[in-house]
């Protein structure tokens, strides 16, 4: 599993996430070890104001990292 990390131009975003479907799309299709493919976004503004709103509500925050032994998803 990897994770990168992009800061994409807010007035490229419409562009940026048009390419970005195309290329899930493609690597899912056509390569054998792609299984899944998810964009994220870490900084939307729903999540600046939950992260405001629970800044003194929240004693500690942990992020854990792992490593996937299985995954298992509903869908096509």
């Amino acid at each position: 599993m990897r994770i990168a990390e992009l800061e994409i131009y807010l007035d490229r975003l419409d562009a940026y996430k048009a390419a970005l479907k195309e290329e899930i799309s493609a690597s899912i299709r056509k390569e054998p070890g792609v299984l899944t493919l998810y964009a994220v976004s870490l900084k939307g503004p729903h999540f600046k104001k939950y992260k405001e709103q629970t800044r003194r509500m929240v004693k500690s925050l942990m992020l854990v990292g792992t490593d996937p032994i299985l995954l298992g998803s509903k869908g096509s």
